[in-house]
């Protein structure tokens, strides 16, 4: 069954598979942070050992660790150490590394909830499919079954949900929000993967018409039906995040990418970068939004308060520093300084 909700070809799809898984902007950044080395040898690094404000390097492996997240008091990523991407996590409470996969096949992009990790895994030869681990048991589940070019991707886990785009063509993607007794999708037209976030029952997602002008769109998943609801049109609407009333996204509209922000609560609309490099990839958690940037030649994180309407550089290292992760007061990045990729982390202080 098809629902059309959009005005031209947006579409949300209703499937009954049953599953078992337990404001202003500113042109400039006020006074960039000054990076710190990793914690003193033989100390563990714990959130007991790390000062807000800092920068501080969790992994030191000479390989490559990449696509990291971070929930509660853990920081998951991929690792490559072993010839292939494993899924790797690192507990800030015991100071504690922990290999998650074992497949001789690549495992990566992972997403981490309350203990709770999902991935992309290639361990079926027949394309990618999204895994599930409960940290309190170990047990993996397999959450999707499909077939190239079906290849499921992006996986996010957070409260009752999982969400993962499935490539059905490169002009159209799917959302599979998997609750404790049901599963249905949100397809929508487009070029590519637009990106979507969640907070509670609320995704923020992107949709394209067919004159190829994209727009952002809210369903409320709590009805587990296709309730959604256009919000805005704008350049190239795309990656957007949500935290409470709070979207974020990344829009070229002004010819480079930049960051906007829409409060739900009061219709608003609010850019929140100006500067003409590109903004990507934001991020919001309560009053932060992180970013990369590309104003100093390479990437770098950027920091915005939205109570102090504040923005602060949080990386100067020449090299590039990407695809951040936003919790509470805790980012992770992974981050290239060294030659290779490792993970950062910084707590913004209180008063940031």
């Amino acid at each position: 069954m098809k629902t059309n909700f959009s005005r031209s070809s947006v579409w949300c799809v209703l499937i009954s598979t049953i599953i078992l898984i337990g404001l202003a902007g500113c042109d400039s950044a006020t006074n960039p942070i000054e990076d710190t080395s990793e914690p003193e040898p033989n100390v563990k690094l714990t959130l007991n050992t790390i000062n807000p404000g800092d920068i501080i390097q969790v992994t030191s492996d000479p390989a490559d660790q990449t696509n990291p997240d971070f929930s509660v008091d853990r920081v998951v990523y991929d690792d490559n150490r072993n010839g292939n991407s494993d899924i790797y996590t690192y507990c800030l409470k015991t100071g504690t590394e922990t290999r998650i996969t074992s497949d001789p096949s690549d495992q990566f992009d992972p997403n981490v909830s309350n203990g709770q990790i999902v991935w992309v895994d290639e361990r079926v030869e027949s394309g990618q499919d999204i895994f599930f681990l409960d940290l309190a048991d170990m047990q993996e589940v397999q959450l999707s079954n499909t077939a190239e070019p079906y290849n499921d991707n992006n996986p996010e886990i957070t409260g009752d949900y999982v969400i993962w785009h499935r490539g059905f063509q490169p002009w159209l993607y799917s959302v599979y929000v998997v609750s404790e007794d049901t599963t249905f999708s949100i397809e929508i037209t487009g070029p590519g993967d637009g990106g979507y976030g969640i907070s509670g029952d609320r995704l923020a997602i992107t949709g394209y018409d067919l004159d190829d002008t994209s727009s952002l769109w809210l369903c409320d998943l709590s009805g587990q039906t296709e309730d959604c609801e256009y919000l805005l049109d704008g350049g190239s609407v795309a990656y957007p995040d949500i935290d409470g009333d709070h979207i974020v996204w990344q829009d070229d509209r002004n010819g480079n990418n930049d960051i906007f922000l829409y409060d739900l609560a009061t219709n608003t609309e609010t850019q929140i970068t100006s500067n003409s490099a590109e903004q990507r990839s934001p991020l919001i958690s309560g009053n932060y939004i992180v970013w990369v940037d590309t104003r100093n030649g390479n990437d770098d994180i950027f920091l915005y308060n939205l109570e102090t309407q504040t923005e602060t550089q949080l990386t100067t290292d020449s090299s590039d520093q990407r695809n951040p992760s936003l919790y509470g007061n805790y980012i992770v990045w992974e981050d290239n300084r060294n030659g290779n990729w490792d993970i950062f982390l910084y707590e913004i202080p209180g008063n940031e």
